[in-house]
């Protein structure tokens, strides 16, 4: 498959993913008339948050994380019992996943600790693992997109562009696969952002798609008739 952005990559890989939600659970009180019988759950996520923060320095690099406060409390004058938080953490591999989990974990539980409250850690989405494109594939894809004068980025420096988390990466770690982007002309914008959005119907974005298509197609039909590739291609298959 391929997927829009700025520029062109042929070897684009992703980071593994783990989608969790963090839930505090503490005690409502009135926060101005007996706030000492309260237990509060949004100071839960505050001190989660903080020590998340100064964990970052720590990383391994290629680790990354990253969340929002989806329920910080209901009004101004309860202690909130309850708060979730809502966190995406990544890595290079599925093994720095597993690390980067297990010291998130700490992190949200010291918020419980401090706080006098209890919480929970639900996964809300299947994990993604890395994107892991076919070397093969990569090179022919790269091969027919140069063809259709296109320019995409230089090889040496696709590894340092890894393009967020996808599911395609779970895909190419079980068959062989690719998840190239296709550039579009956006001014400058990158995806996830409103310009970007804009930029997918224009003109630019219409050619990219046919570019995208007729290239995928055009490796498809290099490795179904290339003996040995077709061969490489079929054993994965059956292996699985």
């Amino acid at each position: 498959m391929v997927h829009p952005g700025p520029f062109d990559i042929t070897g684009a890989t992703s980071l593994a993913l783990a989608d969790i939600a963090v839930s505090y659970a503490g005690r409502e009180a009135h926060a101005s008339a007996a706030p000492e019988y309260g237990r509060n759950a949004a100071d839960a996520a505050t001190v989660a948050q903080v020590a998340v923060g100064l964990m970052r320095q720590h990383l391994i690099p290629g680790q990354q994380i990253h969340g929002i406060v989806s329920d910080g409390g209901a009004a101004p004058n309860i202690v909130p019992g309850h708060s979730e938080m809502l966190y995406y953490l990544r890595a290079t591999t599925a093994d720095l996943l597993d690390d980067l989990r297990e010291r998130a974990g700490h992190c949200f539980a010291a918020g419980a600790l401090a706080a006098g409250c209890t919480h929970s850690i639900r996964t809300v989405s299947p994990t993604y693992t890395e994107l892991t494109p076919d070397p093969w594939l990569v090179q022919a894809y790269r091969e027919e997109i140069i063809g259709l004068g296109r320019a995409p980025l230089p090889v040496e420096e696709e590894g340092f562009r890894p393009l967020g988390s996808t599911d395609m990466g779970n895909v190419t770690n079980v068959l062989p696969g690719i998840h190239p982007v296709i550039g579009l002309d956006s001014g400058g914008a990158v995806t996830h952002q409103e310009a970007f959005a804009a930029a997918c119907i224009t003109e630019s974005a219409d050619l990219a798609l046919l570019d995208g298509a007729r290239a995928l197609a055009a490796t498809a039909t290099r490795a179904a008739i290339d003996p040995a590739q077709r061969a490489r291609l079929l054993e994965e298959v059956s292996r699985r």
